[in-house]
C-alpha cells in the first residue's frame, strides 16, 4: 500500500464553476452566408505528483498503468498520459525566516542559491524573493533565474533596513508572522504563470499570526502553488518542551504554547500541498538546494479526462501505487467545471466520454490546532 501524508482536509482538486477556458476557431468559405464559430473547449486536468520511495529518495521510473488515482474515495481509475515535467518553466518563490540563525544557512544562501543557475534552473524560469522577521520584505518579484539576480535578491532581502525593526538582526521571533507571509505569498504566486512553487526556508515556528490554522491550510490549498520546506538538520521538532530558534541573543529555547509540540505543522503544510521538508547544514546547503529542483524536475504529471458529471467545489484526489511503500503528495489544481449550455451549443465540439466517476467522501475541514 502506498504511503501518504494524511490529513482531514486531503489533497484538492477544485472544480471552479465560473471558469469555462476556450479557444475559438473560426473559418469561413465563400459560399457560405456568413462564418460560423467552432467552440473548443480543454477538459483534461494535469495533476503534478512527487514520487519518492519510503527514504525519500528517487524512485526508478514508474509505467503509466502503476498509478491508481481516485476522486473523493471513488472507484479507481488510471492516467491517460503520463510524463516527467523536466523542463517546464517554473515560477519559484523563495521565503527566507531570518529567526533561523543568520551564520549558518543564511549566510551561505546567496552564493549556493546562484549556483542553481543556469545548471537547475534556467533562462524561462522565474524566482520572486522574501525574507520576513518584524515585517515581510520582497526584493525580486517574477525576474529571470540568472546566477547575478539570485545571488543580488537574496542579499537586499538580508539587507532591507526595516526588517528587523530598529535592530541590525532578528528581533521579532516571539511575534513572527509566518503563516501570513506564506498566505500573502501564495496569493501573489497563484496570479503567475508556469508550475509555481513556494520554498519556505525556515524551522516553521509561527508565533504571529492572525490566521487560524485551519483558514491558513485552506487558503494555501487552494492557491494551487507547491509548497517545499528547506530547515537546519540540528533543529529537532520532536521535544515535548521546546523548540530551537534564533532571535535577541542568539539562538535559544523558546516556549511551545506557540505550537504544540507533537504535531509538526511545518511538514504538514508542505506535504498537503505537493511538497516535503528538506533538512540541510550550511555545509551541504548548495547540493540541497540542488536536489530541490531535481525533485521538481522529476515530479510525474499525470493526466486524465474531466469528468462533466462533478460539482463545484473542493474535491480530494488520491494517488497511489498499489504494493508499495512509495511516498507520494500531489499539489492541488483549479479545473473548469463543464457548462450545461456550452455543451448543449451545436457549435460546440463534443469532448469523449469518460468513465472516470467521484466518490462521495469530499474533503472536511482540517481539525483546529492549538495555535
Amino acid at each position: 500500500m502506498t504511503r501518504r501524508p494524511t490529513s482531514a482536509l486531503g489533497i484538492p482538486l477544485i472544480l471552479a464553476a465560473a471558469l469555462i477556458l476556450h479557444t475559438t476557431t473560426t473559418r469561413a468559405q465563400a459560399d457560405d452566408p456568413a462564418p460560423y464559430v467552432l467552440h473548443v473547449y480543454p477538459t483534461l486536468i494535469q495533476v503534478p505528483a512527487l514520487v519518492l520511495n519510503s527514504h525519500r529518495k528517487p524512485l526508478p521510473p514508474v509505467a503509466l498503468q502503476k498509478f491508481d488515482i481516485s476522486l473523493d474515495a471513488g472507484p479507481v481509475f488510471h492516467p491517460t498520459q503520463m510524463r516527467l515535467e523536466g523542463d517546464d518553466p517554473i515560477n519559484l518563490a523563495i521565503l527566507l525566516d531570518t529567526n533561523i540563525d543568520p551564520d549558518t544557512i543564511l549566510k551561505n544562501f546567496p552564493t549556493a542559491l546562484a549556483a542553481l543557475s543556469p545548471g537547475s534552473l534556467h533562462t524561462q524560469d522565474r524566482v520572486s524573493i522574501y525574507a520576513v522577521d518584524c515585517i515581510l520584505v520582497r526584493s525580486a518579484e517574477n525576474v529571470p533565474a540568472s546566477a547575478t539576480t539570485l545571488r543580488e535578491g537574496i542579499l537586499h532581502a538580508l539587507s532591507y533596513p526595516t526588517l528587523h525593526g530598529k535592530n541590525s538582526r532578528p528581533a521579532c521571533g516571539d511575534k513572527l508572522a509566518l503563516w501570513d507571509s506564506i498566505m500573502s505569498i501564495t496569493r501573489a504566486l497563484s496570479n503567475l504563470p508556469g508550475r509555481r512553487v513556494l520554498l519556505i526556508v525556515s524551522n516553521g515556528i509561527d508565533g504571529g499570526s492572525h490566521s487560524k490554522w485551519s483558514d491558513f491550510l485552506r487558503f494555501v490549498n487552494l492557491q494551487s502553488v507547491t509548497v517545499f520546506g528547506l530547515r537546519s538538520a540540528y533543529v529537532s521538532v520532536d521535544s515535548p518542551t521546546t523548540f530551537q530558534r534564533y532571535g535577541r541573543g542568539g539562538l535559544s529555547s523558546v516556549s511551545t504554547a506557540v505550537q504544540d509540540p507533537h504535531e509538526d505543522l511545518f511538514k504538514d503544510l508542505c506535504e498537503l500541498n505537493g511538497g516535503m521538508i528538506l533538512n540541510t547544514r550550511a555545509k551541504d546547503l548548495a547540493l540541497d538546494l540542488q536536489s530541490f529542483v531535481s525533485l521538481l524536475r522529476n515530479r510525474y504529471i499525470l493526466e486524465f479526462p474531466r469528468s462533466n458529471d462533478a460539482s463545484p467545489g473542493p474535491h480530494s484526489i488520491l494517488v497511489t501505487i498499489p504494493n508499495t511503500n512509495a511516498f507520494i503528495t500531489t499539489a492541488g489544481v483549479v479545473v473548469p467545471l463543464a457548462d450545461a449550455k456550452l455543451l448543449a451549443d451545436p457549435n460546440t465540439v463534443p469532448s469523449a466520454p469518460t468513465q472516470i466517476k467521484f466518490g462521495t467522501r469530499r474533503p472536511l475541514d482540517p481539525a483546529a490546532s492549538p495555535h
